[in-house]
């Protein structure tokens, strides 16, 4: 018998985007539904495979090899490559992760889907870590293959550390672009490139010497932003032209040694994430008001001075800041000129919703009971019959193990959390708790156990991660059992 593929091509000519495409399915194959779907239908369907719409887990995929998404759509058989190959949508993300030195097949690729995108606005990630003379002929081409499309950037990254970049040529030609990203070496010449983005919004990643060579942003206009590495100094000056700022995330280095006076008020600021490593942080928040708070994230490195509790409170109750609905705390070190309140800052935060308190493994091994984190489990402890309903908003509970833990003393904030008198009374009943990093499961007896079994039996989310071998791997704590 002939193949259905010998039999005469049969024209699909409808109206819209998509030419005449022909399809050499015989009549028999017109049985399966999905071969009764209109081009445009199909088309629309694919759409949906576009790294745009992938989540976390497959833009790392991508990043490694920017064809994965597209592969599927374009191999189940003639009629999907077809309509695949004529849906812009599907060719508009575009990443590279330059590999090799030679990157001819790099360049064709990317031509390739520059062609296919239409005139869909671009999302283009430009990636090498190469260093030599090979590496930087590949990266000048790919550099000059998407810079001819600049007019069609709405988000744009580029990373090469040890490598030149002149970008200098996109000035005035960035219509479209709304997030840029950069990572760039020493030998790097970006002017005023970016200076003309009437609708920039959003800077993240940049490292020290992008951040250095970055003369001039449309700073008033900006929302969101991220640097790698700056100055205390450099911060404040960055954060005093952003006067939109909603989300500022930066790792800090250097001293500050006298805050701003008055200090500087963020009226829009909603989220703030520091790191940083053997300074302190307390002038910094002394110099900072910002009313509309609603998360902090604050990350110590090893040697971090653990000062900023008291500045923090103060920050909070100056602003004031009464609506922080998230606290992440990574702690690393147990040392300083006063003692850490976290007690005393979730007193102050009467709408926290999330609280996780990490001990990073520099602190995991050594030093851990000298924050006495009892203190906390028992400020978080509800006690109606005393009228004590702290943090009564509180949703979410994250906490590493300490030395000083007390089994009974956390099994009963897990009951004043969970067993609450009544749906409206003046607490919320809490949705999960997790407990990480506990040595061994024999800390918790019997009693503990069968009290921790009947919360988790009643609906509560409780994850108690024991360290199994090397630090980074965990078991549960089984209760459903």
């Amino acid at each position: 018998m002939p193949s259905e593929w010998a039999a005469e091509p049969i024209c699909t000519d409808r109206p819209g985007p998509y030419p005449p495409i022909a399809d050499h399915r015989s009549p028999a194959a017109f049985s399966s539904p999905i071969q009764s779907v209109p081009t445009e239908v199909l088309a629309e369907i694919l759409s949906y495979l576009s790294p745009g719409h992938l989540d976390n887990d497959m833009q790392a995929i991508l990043h490694e090899c920017a064809q994965a998404a597209i592969i599927p759509p374009t191999h189940v058989c003639q009629r999907w490559r077809q309509i695949a190959l004529h849906t812009p949508s599907l060719w508009n993300h575009i990443t590279v992760n330059l590999a090799q030195r030679d990157s001819t097949n790099a360049v064709e690729c990317v031509e390739s889907w520059l062609a296919r995108g239409g005139d869909c606005p671009l999302f283009v990630r430009v990636h090498c870590q190469g260093q030599d003379v090979e590496y930087q002929r590949g990266w000048d081409a790919l550099l000059a293959t998407v810079i001819g499309h600049s007019c069609r950037w709405q988000e744009a990254a580029f990373h090469a550390p040890f490598l030149s970049t002149s970008l200098a040529g996109i000035r005035n030609r960035l219509p479209l672009l709304q997030t840029l990203g950069l990572a760039l070496g020493r030998s790097v010449n970006l002017r005023n490139s970016f200076e003309a983005a009437p609708m920039l919004w959003s800077v993240v990643n940049l490292n020290s010497h992008s951040l250095q060579n970055l003369r001039r942003l449309p700073w008033t206009q900006l929302t969101n932003f991220t640097t790698d590495v700056c100055s205390f100094t450099q911060a404040l000056s960055m954060l005093k032209m952003m006067p939109r700022i909603v989300r500022f995330t930066a790792e800090l280095q250097s001293f500050l040694q006298i805050p701003l006076t008055p200090p500087l008020r963020l009226s829009e600021l909603r989220h703030l994430a520091l790191s940083y490593s053997g300074i302190g942080i307390d002038c910094l928040l002394d110099s900072l008001e910002l009313p509309s708070l609603a998360k902090l994230s604050l990350f110590e490195r090893p040697g971090a001075r653990t000062t900023w509790s008291t500045s923090l409170i103060s920050l909070i109750h100056r602003s004031p800041c009464s609506d922080i609905a998230t606290l992440d705390l990574a702690l690393s070190r147990y040392s300083g000129s006063e003692p850490l309140s976290l007690d005393g800052l979730i007193r102050v935060t009467p709408k926290l919703q999330t609280l996780d308190v990490r001990n990073e493994i520099h602190a995991f091994y050594s030093h851990r009971g000298s924050r006495d984190h009892s203190r906390l489990v028992q400020a978080l402890t509800a006690s109606p019959a005393c009228g004590t309903h702290p943090v009564p908003e509180l949703q979410t509970l994250l906490l590493d193990y300490w030395d000083d833990f007390q089994v009974q003393l956390f099994v009963d904030m897990v009951e004043s959390r969970w067993r609450v008198d009544s749906p409206g009374g003046p607490i919320k009943r809490i949705d999960c708790i997790s407990l990480r990093r506990v040595p061994d499961a024999a800390i918790f007896d019997a009693v503990a156990m069968a009290r921790m079994r009947e919360f988790v039996a009643e609906g509560l989310t409780l994850r108690v991660e024991v360290v199994a071998g090397e630090y980074h791997g965990y078991t549960l704590i089984p209760f459903d059992e």
